[in-house]
């Protein structure tokens, strides 16, 4: 049932890699396969994909949504086009899906809402929607099915190659109002043969690196559902939920070069709140996320042979008597990012406004803005000609590069780690080891170590701030800590289920 509060923003692609060989999994296929007309599969192309396996497809997708959010949608595309073989479609679903699905419409078994797709107004285009109805979702219920028997194929691709990503800095486009224009991008298909040296063995790599994540629970001790909203650049919110056993990250290349881009995707973590970040805990334990400092000013400057040895967000002189030391080094440090992924002056001027202008208190003007760069390159005369030279896409590939090196030492070891880019995040307990990966992974790379920061101190009791402070001074030192020994109650019986079902 389709209701007025309905949003068909609040949606995720339709994923043809949902699978699943639970026997109750089947059982319950069957029993949906025995309501489709008698006549449907004469009906169908019978060289085509099994009939079953695209049901089974469609229903588990559509049940693990159902399981997420009951009124959150799946958007499918319903192009004969979007089902064509390729190595994106790893159980070859085929054309044969859009009959299934409106088969499964004519049953009573979906809410439906068509695509929309206006030139005046492309923000607001959509594929159709589909979710389990009120029909459907009682057939999931007495079935009784359990998410943990769901899971992504295994052959499901993790190495992606794409033409635009909207990752790329260096591909955005602003309207008059300085808003940024949505990027469409699609994947394109490629040859192992095309890997640099570099991707020798990444598939098989970032394969084993999921297989680890997916045999450990990691979760948000704080959080009493595990689930958290996020806004998206659109300014649209939608909910995460944190999967258990369902952890797929992947590296995506731009531009349609693997020199291009290439960090790692997919993981929750990634899109966390920065509220909930220091409450990850992964197989129960507290973790700490460290952080390379500066890492893209750094890296550029290493290439021409230099140390930064003082900060780079920090100007020789004042811009403005107006503006503190501490903001100066924020607008600094937000003009450079821009700076350096944008392609001229004033793609990165409208990327610099549109990104950064709620976050300060000041209009973000362009005198402001020339300002930072004149501060800047007297203060970094070397690193002048590496501004508005579309570096970022580049950058982000050497960081993919160092991030790929330190997990897959990690996977090799069989410990857990996540990647954020530039930061990762691990048990308390390995806080030094990944300080030492991260300092000789990058020396390896770049011919010397990159600085690196811990954002979460606290690992033990005895770090607790001095009792003998007053209230105040107490709880702002105390601030940006963890106490490691409280989770919320929900969490730690989420915790407790999922280590029975592990050895169950």
């Amino acid at each position: 049932m389709i209701r007025e509060t309905d949003n068909p923003h609040n949606s995720r692609p339709f994923d043809v890699h949902t699978w699943s060989d639970h026997p109750e999994v089947n059982d319950f296929l069957d029993d949906i396969f025995n309501l489709l007309p008698d006549d449907f599969e004469s009906q169908s192309n019978r060289k085509g994909t099994p009939t079953k396996r695209v049901l089974k497809v469609l229903l588990l997708d559509l049940f693990v949504v159902w399981k997420e959010d009951p009124t959150k949608w799946i958007g499918i595309s319903l192009s004969e086009k979007a089902y064509s073989s390729s190595r994106y479609n790893a159980l070859h679903l085929s054309k044969k899906t859009l009959r299934v699905v409106h088969a499964l419409n004519d049953l009573g078994l979906l809410d439906w809402l068509n695509h929309s797709h206006s030139k005046t107004n492309p923000r607001g285009n959509r594929t159709t929607r589909i979710r389990a109805s009120d029909r459907l979702q009682e057939m999931f219920a007495q079935a009784a099915l359990e998410e943990d028997w769901v899971r992504l194929n295994e052959q499901k691709e993790v190495i992606i190659l794409r033409d635009k990503d909207e990752e790329d800095p260096g591909q955005d486009s602003f309207d008059k109002d300085g808003a940024k224009k949505r990027k469409t991008s699609k994947n394109i298909e490629y040859d192992d043969a095309e890997f640099p040296a570099f991707l020798d063995g990444a598939r098989e790599d970032l394969r084993a690196y999921n297989d680890l994540l997916n045999g450990c629970h990691i979760d948000i001790a704080s959080l009493d559902e595990p689930r958290f909203d996020r806004t998206d650049d659109q300014g649209r919110t939608k909910s995460v939920h944190l999967h258990q056993g369902r952890h797929f990250v992947r590296r995506v290349f731009s531009r349609g070069s693997f020199h291009c881009n290439g960090r790692f995707y997919g993981g929750w973590w990634q899109n966390c709140p920065k509220q909930y970040r220091k409450y990850i805990r992964i197989n129960r334990q507290p973790t700490v996320e460290v952080d390379y400092s500066a890492m893209h000013p750094l890296i550029l400057a290493a290439e021409k042979g230099l140390v930064l040895e003082e900060d780079p967000y920090v100007l020789a002189q004042s811009i403005s008597n107006e503006v503190s030391d501490q903001l100066q080094r924020k607008l600094v440090k937000a003009f450079l990012l821009t700076a350096i992924n944008a392609a001229n002056p004033d793609q990165a001027y409208k990327a610099f406004r549109y990104k950064f202008s709620a976050e300060f208190d000041l209009s973000l003007t362009r005198n402001l803005f020339d300002k930072l760069h004149q501060g800047f390159i007297e203060t970094h005369p070397a690193l002048e000609d590496s501004l508005f030279s579309d570096q970022g896409i580049r950058l982000m590939n050497i960081d993919s590069q160092i991030a790929a090196r330190i997990i897959s030492g990690y996977v090799t070891l069989r410990k857990p780690i996540l990647s954020v880019h530039d930061s990762f995040i691990v048990p308390k307990d390995d806080v030094e080891g990944v300080e030492f990966a991260m300092e000789k992974v990058s020396e390896a790379v770049l011919g010397v170590p990159l600085k690196f920061k811990r954002h979460k101190q606290f690992l033990s009791i005895d770090q607790l701030p001095p009792q003998h402070l007053d209230r105040d001074a107490y709880h702002r030192a105390f601030e940006g800590f963890v106490d490691d020994f409280t989770f919320s109650p929900a969490y730690d019986q989420r915790w407790r289920e999922w280590e029975a079902r592990r050895f169950d």
